[in-house]
């Protein structure tokens, strides 16, 4: 939450947490996240579903406190609620909802049996927000020559969330310690107008966004194991942001491998044997990649380990000349605890000429793999000294003229995680 507003190779992202709506500028809003707690999801009315034009205030009975986004519901002190006038049901006086956490160790909190869980307590929160993105259209949705996808990132819910934007079902995930990813591009609403009938554009950009979180689900009995239960709630970070839709990063996945230990002195950055064992280690990173592309060009099931060669197909922009031909590749380079550069030059898979460091080289279409041995020592992780490096990954574009570059790679996407390099056994 620290940085609100980013836009790195001119690819938009903000920040939807409660702290940074109060900071940024390139998204407005009016009144923060609601909330409301229902004992079940089946007392939700629906006209809480439904975008803010289709409703007034007095229609919607939520907390008065906005909560704070990411938090824990069963952790986040009392609200107090609106009263409702004419309907005399429980649930909608939400003063009457008391959900503590709980602990359990090998038991669930619970007496239905798998995949069951209870119909009549199974606490669910309604998060509501009405925001509107104060950049133009073409900021994130490109134009007619340069589309773009527009994702919403959910860090974290617990247990089962179901989203909707702007009264529309977008999607719905159960792994609560993991991230989930939904393409809003044909649903967030924009006020430009435009001759490109593909995209949203409406007369509004205000755009409703709600998320529906039910305590338990099937996935809970998954997650059975020692530790506090039934956490409800978004406890972590939600984002939104912009990619071209031709070209992107997709995924990355590196696994950081320790080799053999080199005997040597000890550091204070080590993670050693002890003082009569002090170690140095080696590294090695394994990656797997993939770039997105369009819908028309996404290519599902291929094996990443044929090592055949497939062009890239041309961009639609350039169809009407058959000598140019837009091909991406990515870079990769890894940073070090003092964020300096591990490699030389950048790791480039699609290098004609080898680099001795890589090995286990496949490509095939948008799919690749790579293997590549860490120069010098590395800094081991463990608990008492959790030493993260930075792998960066850098999509760039390349446009070709009879096989010769016409113009300097262009790059258009980015993405970097930490990892550790560490050996359990």
């Amino acid at each position: 939450a620290e940085n609100n507003e980013v836009s790195i190779n001119s690819n938009p992202c903000i920040c939807l947490d409660s702290s940074s709506l109060e900071q940024t500028t390139f998204v407005t809003y009016s009144k923060g996240w609601q909330f409301r707690l229902f004992p079940t999801p089946n007392c939700i009315p629906l006209n809480y579903i439904l975008p803010c034009t289709n409703l007034t205030d007095e229609e919607l009975n939520m907390c008065e406190q906005f909560i704070r986004v990411p938090s824990n519901w069963t952790l986040t002190p009392s609200h107090k609620y609106k009263p409702t006038t004419t309907s005399t049901e429980e649930y909608n006086c939400c003063c009457n909802m008391h959900d503590p956490p709980r602990y359990t160790n090998v038991q669930m909190p619970f007496h239905t049996l798998y995949p069951h869980v209870p119909k009549d307590d199974n606490p669910t929160g309604l998060y509501r927000l009405d925001f509107t993105l104060s950049d133009g259209r073409e900021v994130w949705l490109g134009n007619s020559n340069s589309k773009r996808r527009v994702i919403l990132h959910l860090g974290g819910v617990e247990s089962c969330h179901f989203i909707y934007l702007n009264g529309n079902f977008l999607g719905m995930s159960k792994d609560s310690k993991l991230s989930s990813e939904y393409d809003i591009t044909s649903m967030i609403h924009c006020s430009n107008n435009s001759d490109d009938n593909t995209r949203t554009c409406t007369t509004t950009n205000e755009n409703t966004l709600v998320i529906i979180a039910t305590k338990w689900s099937d996935a809970s009995f998954l997650e059975q194991q020692d530790h506090w239960r039934g956490m409800g709630g978004i406890h972590r970070s939600i984002f939104v942001y912009s990619t071209l839709e031709e070209a992107f990063v997709e995924d990355i996945f590196c696994k950081a491998n320790l080799l053999q230990a080199v005997s040597g002195a000890a550091t204070d950055d080590d993670c050693d044997g002890g003082e009569d064992f002090p170690r140095r280690w080696k590294g090695r990173i394994d990656v797997q990649a993939r770039i997105g592309r369009g819908w028309n060009e996404r290519v599902e099931g291929r094996n990443i380990y044929y090592n055949e060669e497939i062009p890239y197909t041309v961009s639609k922009q350039y169809q009407d000349f058959d000598d140019v031909v837009v091909e991406y590749k990515m870079l990769f380079q890894l940073y070090d605890p003092d964020n300096s550069p591990v490699f030389d030059e950048a790791l480039d898979v699609t290098a004609t000429k080898d680099n001795p460091l890589m090995k286990d080289v496949h490509r095939r279409f948008n799919l690749l793999s790579f293997s590549a041995d860490v120069p010098g020592n590395v800094q081991a992780w463990c608990d008492e000294s959790p030493t993260l490096y930075r792998l960066e990954a850098t999509l760039v574009q390349q446009e070709r003229v009879n096989n010769a570059a016409s113009k300097d790679a262009v790059v258009v996407d980015t993405f970097e995680c930490k990892i550790g390099f560490r050996s359990i056994e």
